[in-house]
C-alpha cells in the first residue's frame, strides 16, 4: 500500500469576473451607459478567461477556498489557519469591519489568532469554522443567518449587520454550508443545525413561507444527518 504524503497546502488559480460591484447585476434598462466609461471599466476589471495566480496569495500555502452559489465574494484559508476574503462587501460579508469592497485577498484581522479550517458564503454573509469546532460569522443577519442566536430587531439595529466576526451559538462544528439567506452546520456528532430564512422550508423545521418572528429568541432548527 502506497503511503500518502502529508499535504502542505497549494496555490490559488482564479478565473472569471473581477468587477465585483457589477457581477450578477443586469443593467435593467434604467440608464444608458457611456461606451467609453464601460470600456475603461472592462479594462480595469477584466473577465479572466484563463486561470490566473493572485499576487496577494503568491507565497501563501492555501488549505481551502470557498464561496457560495449566491455569493459575489471569496474566502480562503491557509495552512496556518489565516483567513482571507475579497469581493463584494456592501453588507459586511468580508468581515473587515467596514463596507468597502476588496479587489484582492485581504486578511480578516479580527480572526487572527484563530485557526480557520473551513468556510462558506451566502449572498451577503459568511460563516467560518475553526479547528476547535467553533463557528464565527459576519455580514447580513436580517433573517438570523449568522446563527448568533438573534435576528432582526428593527431598522438600524446593530443585529441587522455584523461588520466583524461574531460567534455562532453552535459548537463542535465539522463543516458549514450557506444558501443565499440561510446557513447549515454539521457537527462531528452528525447533528445538523440550520438558521436563516425558512421561506420555502429549506431549514427543515416543518415550516413553509414563514419568516422568523420579530420577538423570536432562537433561530435554530435541529435535525440528524443521514
Amino acid at each position: 500500500m502506497t503511503e500518502q504524503k502529508e499535504w502542505n497546502g497549494g496555490e490559488v488559480l482564479f478565473a472569471g469576473g473581477t468587477d465585483w460591484a457589477m457581477l450578477g447585476r443586469g443593467g435593467g434598462g434604467k440608464s444608458k451607459v457611456d461606451p467609453q466609461q464601460e470600456l475603461e471599466r472592462q479594462e480595469k476589471y477584466p473577465n479572466l478567461v484563463e486561470p490566473h495566480r493572485l499576487k496577494a496569495l503568491m507565497d501563501v500555502k492555501v488549505a481551502f477556498i470557498a464561496a457560495g452559489s449566491a455569493a459575489c465574494h471569496c474566502i480562503v484559508g491557509d495552512v496556518n489557519g489565516v483567513c482571507y476574503t475579497w469581493g463584494r462587501n456592501e453588507k459586511g460579508q468580508l468581515g473587515h469591519g467596514d463596507l468597502l469592497q476588496r479587489n484582492q485577498p485581504t486578511i480578516v484581522s479580527a480572526l487572527q489568532g484563530k485557526h480557520v479550517v473551513g468556510a462558506c458564503g451566502g449572498k451577503h454573509h459568511t460563516v467560518v469554522v475553526l479547528k476547535d469546532g467553533e463557528s464565527w460569522s459576519f455580514g447580513l443577519n436580517t433573517q438570523g443567518q449568522l446563527g448568533m442566536g438573534s435576528i432582526r430587531k428593527g431598522k438600524g439595529s446593530t443585529d441587522d449587520i455584523q461588520l466583524s466576526p461574531v460567534k455562532a451559538v453552535v459548537s463542535d462544528v465539522r463543516v458549514v454550508s450557506c444558501g443565499a439567506d440561510f446557513s447549515v452546520w454539521l457537527t462531528h456528532k452528525g447533528e445538523a443545525f440550520t438558521a436563516g430564512n425558512p421561506q420555502y422550508g429549506q431549514l427543515g423545521h416543518g415550516t413553509d413561507h414563514m419568516y422568523n418572528a420579530k420577538d423570536s429568541k432562537c433561530c435554530w432548527g435541529r435535525g440528524t444527518s443521514a
